[in-house]
């Protein structure tokens, strides 16, 4: 080996890695499959080295370029524009602005904020505004899957074109802006002006999508029945939403992600679509012109409306529009009926030049200048004498000639150049003038708009109760308000209107005190308050509307006939149900067949969270085992890898096999009762019947009885709802133990459940009723457990941790669970903690290795159920999910 006296320049190495990485020219398959490259970037110190030396040795080479398209990119510099050096303190670390912010809003403010090419003067006000931008779309994405999912809509059941006969103009705009920002993004993108592309994308979401669409077709959601607008609003939104995801892909990745799984998810991922074409049938140049016009009138009304006093919760009698362009004119005609909803008005009038408006009239007035030149020191007495002369009759005399004044004895001739004539509009009556013509606003109030405006002012008072309550969007409440009866009788006639926009199924008007759960005192009218009180009817009649053919009002029949679940449907005859005013005998014959078929629960893909089928061993979306563990075989005890479908020692196959001699009923696993094999619910007590399978067979091969929770001990149920923790907790109540229960579910509600009248539950709630607890004050709550513990030594149940994580640090929530614990211990007690694992972050999360074969000879029996709940004893600090998961903090 020799060192070569004379190299090349340095740069020459990167000059021939266009080819020399494709092993050229010893090779030139490869060569000839990717050179030229199509794009290459760097900044601008690279300028005489990267772009030059490989734009130099391919013309040598080659005669031509190695690369078609080449982009400079600038830098990032400090908040006072000068570049990031550590002597000069302006260095700001990328963590510390994601930890703050996250990393989809600095991607996407570094992108729009300049071109690439230009340097960016970081400023941490631009990541924050787009932070803003990306929860304002996450905001619409909740609004719209929320409804989504109370209506049942299905967007693969038919495509956008089947809902076209129900597309409102409002529907077609944004369906054209949607095509028109793919084509925007589409052409920026590939010209290279990712900024353009970033901010058309922003526009969209904030000025198109959320402060116009949304506010425009929030009504159509909010209706009951399933028609074909409703669900035309839902088809664009779902478009809508399905499109930003991909757009925002390149520059926001984990947020168009996560709104993709949550809208669709047939895929692994939202990178795996194709970028999407423009439809061009859906392009509506006019209608976006027209659009536009009326985006702007009602910007004009709005401002005029804040200068009047007017908010925009009151309603205005009229607005006209006067001299109106032909284009503002097809606009307002077009539109109308979202000019008036938008502005909040009664009714819209288009005027011609030539028109007035309603009540304007001509005022005289005398010019005293004019007056004082020809009469001096009598000029005052004149101007107040005119003053109360009729316009009219000085219009008359002038078109004669001039006006004579009689005053005191003196004659006063008045010329028509002493006078002015002006139109005047009635009081509070505002004009503007527009682009698109002259604009009235009767601000006038009468006795109709203000009783409207004041329910529209209760609604929102209603409605802010209803979040400080944290009920579900279709909740519903019983209302009274409190209020003299002259109040009362103004708002009379708006008494359904308040009714239905805050979903109360009674509405009542009292003068006197108000006994409702949550009361509020309005602190800006004196003596008058709201009371709310939630009727928790809401998940009934969710369960009741499943029945085909059963409407809200249907359900709220047979939740007024005192059948709270779908398990007391079960329990009820044909004849009983027909006794239930509001259904019929075909109604009755559709409860009957739906419960007849047996509940199809899938199961939870632990890879791609995919719901599966619950017999599924593999996930069919990602392919991936739908078991984390390996399964003992039923014939020869040989360990079934995961996803397996047989045995790969006796070839037992574990799909389509059924266990021989299985009987038709089984007792209840709480009461006792005998029920149908294979019931989720006892009809009796209403207990859950899920009976977990052992996770390892006993050496007889037959299923052992479930084993008794023993005395100060711990045991953690990993489930997605707390069934198997009430399960256990029903079996220990019904052989004697005391019982309490520490849950976020409204009391009343688990009693009618469970059927335990007098049981003690500890109500996790901000309302502050005497049987509850807030959710933070968890030195409270552990002396409750304390307390019951030490004089009951009994069973407590807690199902609502993920609740308290929420609300409190994770090490505060841990360190009250093992302080239970340690009662537990000390009173002989029992601590059951059931825990979702989805709800918990990762980090919260540790791996325990677990032999899936056989369990320890000491360790209490585990159980597996057919849902997935996972019950084992927590003898450490940590408590065991799944067999092999642990909390940790």
């Amino acid at each position: 080996m020799r060192r070569v006296p004379d190299t090349v320049d340095v740069w020459f190495d990167s000059g021939v890695s266009s080819w020399a990485s494709l092993g050229y020219p010893a090779r030139d398959d490869e060569f000839r499959r990717w050179w030229p490259q199509d794009w290459i970037v760097e900044g601008p110190d690279q300028t005489r080295g990267w772009f030059n030396s490989q734009l130099a040795a391919g013309v040598v080479a080659f005669d031509r370029a190695p690369y078609d398209q080449v982009l400079m990119h600038g830098w990032v510099n400090g908040p006072d524009g000068r570049q990031m050096h550590k002597s000069l303190g302006n260095v700001i670390e990328p963590e510390t602005v994601v930890d703050k912010f996250g990393v989809d809003p600095l991607r996407f403010y570094v992108i729009a904020v300049n071109a690439p090419w230009d340097d960016i003067t970081f400023q941490e006000e631009g990541v924050r505004n787009a932070q803003r931008t990306l929860n304002i779309l996450w905001n619409v994405l909740r609004f719209a899957t929320t409804y989504m999912v109370l209506d049942r809509f299905d967007p693969f059941a038919a495509d956008l074109s089947s809902t076209e006969g129900h597309l409102r103009p409002e529907d077609r705009w944004l369906l054209s802006r949607l095509e028109g920002l793919k084509k925007t993004v589409d052409l920026e993108m590939r010209s290279y002006n990712l900024h353009r592309a970033a901010r058309a994308v922003e526009a969209f979401i904030l000025d198109d999508l959320s402060r116009w669409y949304v506010k425009l077709v929030r009504g159509r959601t909010w209706t009951e029945t399933d028609n074909g607008d409703k669900l035309a609003a839902y088809r664009v939104l779902f478009e809508a939403l399905s499109t930003l995801a991909i757009l925002l892909a390149p520059v926001a990745p984990h947020i168009a992600e996560a709104m993709y799984q949550r809208l669709d998810g047939r895929k692994l991922s939202v990178h795996m679509l194709d970028w999407p074409d423009v439809r061009a049938q859906w392009l509506r140049p006019e209608l976006e012109r027209s659009m536009s016009i009326v985006q702007e009138e009602v910007e004009v009304v709005s401002n005029q409306r804040q200068k009047g006093g007017r908010k925009l919760r009151w309603p205005l009698k009229l607005i006209a529009v006067r001299s109106a362009t032909p284009e503002a004119a097809e606009a307002f005609a077009a539109l109308r009926s979202i000019f008036l909803d938008q502005v909040n008005a009664k009714e819209l009038v288009i005027l011609e030049p030539a028109d007035e408006f309603p009540g304007t009239v001509v005022v005289a007035k005398p010019d005293a200048a004019a007056i004082g030149k020809a009469y001096k020191a009598l000029a005052p007495k004149i101007v107040k004498l005119l003053g109360t002369r009729a316009p009219g009759e000085l219009q008359k005399a002038f078109e004669r000639g001039s006006y004579t004044l009689h005053a005191d004895g003196q004659t006063f001739e008045i010329e028509p150049t002493m006078v002015r004539f002006e139109k005047a509009l009635p009081p509070e009556v505002v004009r503007v003038e527009t682009p698109h013509g002259e604009i009235y606003l009767d601000l006038r109030v009468t006795p109709e708009l203000q009783a409207e405006a004041y329910a529209r002012e209760i609604v929102r008072r209603i409605q802010q109760m209803r979040k400080d309550l944290d009920l579900d969007i279709d909740d519903f409440i019983a209302t009274v308000i409190k209020t003299n009866k002259e109040f009362a009788a103004t708002l009379e006639a708006q008494q359904a209107f308040i009714a239905r926009e805050t979903r109360s199924r009674s509405l009542t008007f009292t003068d006197k005190a108000v006994a409702s759960e949550h009361v509020v005192e309005w602190k800006d009218v004196d003596g008058h308050g709201v009371g709310v009180t939630p009727l928790h009817l809401s998940e009934s009649i969710r369960e009741f509307t499943r029945i085909p053919g059963l409407t809200m009002a249907k359900a709220m029949a047979l939740f007024d006939a005192g059948y709270k679940s779908l398990a007391a449907l079960r329990s009820a005859t044909k004849q009983e149900l027909l006794a239930v005013d509001g259904l019929d005998a075909g109604d009755v014959d559709r409860i009957t067949e739906f419960l007849a078929v047996p509940e199809k629960k899938d199961a939870v893909c632990p890879t791609c969270q995919a719901s599966v089928a619950a017999d599924a061993r593999r996930c069919p979306r990602c392919g991936e085992p739908m078991a984390l563990e390996a399964t003992p075989c039923p014939r020869c005890k040989s360990a079934i890898p995961p996803g397996a479908d047989a045995c790969p020692v006796c070839g037992f196959a574990l799909i389509g096999q059924a266990a021989p001699g299985t009987p038709s009923r089984t007792p209840c696993v709480a009461c006792g009762e005998l029920i149908l094999a294979g019931s989720s619910e006892c009809p009796s007590c209403g207990a859950p019947q899920k009976r977990p399978v052992p996770l390892v067979s006993s050496p007889t091969g037959e299923d052992e009885a479930p084993a008794l929770l023993k005395d100060s001990s711990s045991y953690l149920v990993r489930e997605t709802t707390p069934e198997e923790a009430y399960r256990l907790f029903l079996i220990a109540h019904n052989t004697g133990k005391k019982g309490m229960i520490i849950t976020r579910l409204f009391p009343q509600k688990v009693r009618e459940r469970f059927g335990l009248k007098d049981l003690p539950i500890v109500w996790l709630s901000n309302v502050g009723k005497e049987d509850s607890i807030r959710p933070k004050d968890l030195e409270k709550l552990s002396l409750a457990a304390e307390q019951f513990l030490s004089r009951e030594k009994g069973v407590v149940l807690l199902d609502a941790i993920e609740y308290l994580v929420t609300n409190n640090n994770f090490l505060t929530v841990l360190r009250l669970v093992q302080s239970i614990r340690d009662q537990v211990a000390v009173n002989n007690g029992v601590l059951l903690l059931s825990v979702n694992p989805s709800t918990l972050d990762a980090h919260q999360m540790i791996r325990q290795p677990v032999d899936p074969r056989r369990p320890p000879d000491d360790a209490p029996r585990t159980r597996s159920g057919s849902s997935g709940q996972r019950v084992r004893r927590a003898d450490g600090f940590h408590f065991g999910m799944n067999t092999d998961l642990r909390l940790r903090a």
